[in-house]
Formats: structure tokens, sequence, C-alpha cells
């Protein structure tokens, strides 16, 4: 039982769809969807076509498959994944995801803040990159629900009228 001046039970176990997070939004638009400890992020896309080659200084990139195929080449060779497959890029390596799928998803781990580079004549802008962290409090969503609203879906809302920061 929550203490009445804390979160309710809803608010600390809230849940979201990656399915609804994503479908109002074009791809390679990422979500920040929880941070575990204020370090680690989880983080969900939807590839379409080639992203171009970049690596991650900072740390390392786990990759998960939820729906379709992705293949990610890097500069030791390629792996394919499908959904339920999932691998990691080690700090450092440059690799280039591709969806071999129309409507692939994807589940990303990875350190809080993670930056990107590039290689010359790229950035995240230009490519269509955009990273959104959805409200939370510490480890856990805000309490924005209210009555029958599950919380994702307001927070997707409050996305669409930009009232989620970016």
């Amino acid at each position: 039982m929550a203490d009445r001046a804390g979160p309710s039970a809803d608010q600390l176990l809230a849940k979201f769809n990656i399915e609804e997070l994503l479908g109002p939004h074009p791809p390679r638009t990422n979500f920040n969807v929880f941070f575990v400890d204020d370090q680690y992020a989880l983080r969900i896309a939807r590839v379409q076509d080639t992203f171009p080659a970049h690596r991650h200084l900072a740390g390392d990139e786990g990759w998960f498959v939820h729906r379709g195929r992705l293949r990610i080449d890097t500069e030791v060779g390629s792996v394919e994944l499908s959904a339920g497959e999932g691998a990691r890029i080690p700090r450092g390596m440059r690799h280039s995801p591709s969806s071999l799928e129309d409507g692939t998803l994807v589940i990303v781990i990875n350190i809080r803040g993670l930056t990107i580079e590039f290689e010359a004549g790229h950035d995240a802008t230009s490519e269509g990159f955009r990273e959104i962290d959805l409200p939370q409090r510490g480890n856990h969503w805000r309490g924005i629900g209210n009555g029958d609203r599950p919380i994702r879906t307001i927070a997707a809302e409050r996305f669409r009228r930009g009232s989620v920061k970016e």
C-alpha cells in the first residue's frame, strides 16, 4: 500500500506500450522510456532504412528486436537479428543499423546521455534522429494519469501538443 504522501501503485508501476508510443511519430524518433538507477536508459525506436555509421565513446549499446528484422554492420562484421534476438555493440565500435523489414521496432539499452559520433558529413538532425525523454520522477513516470486514461496515453498526448520536452 502506498504512503498517502507518496506516489500510488499505478504511478510506480505504470506500464507502457511500444506500439502506442511510437505509432504517431516518424521513424528514428527514440523515446527514453525510463532510466534505471538514473544511469541507464531504456530506449525504444522504429528503425527505417540504414542509419549512417557512428559510434558511442562513452558506453556500450545493447539492441533487442521487438518486432521485425535488423542488421547491424560493424567494423568487425555484421549481425542479423530477428524478433526476440539481441546483441551488444561495444563502446567505441563503429556500427550502422539497417531495417530488413518495414515496421521494425527495437529496444536499446545504453548509458544515460549517450552521445553519437558520426563520420564526416552526417549529424543526428540531418538523419532525422530525435531522442525524447518521457516525463518521469526519478526512475518512475510522473503521476500525470487521471481517471481511466492511462499515464502512457496522456504522455503521448502531451508530446503531440508539445508539452513534453525533447
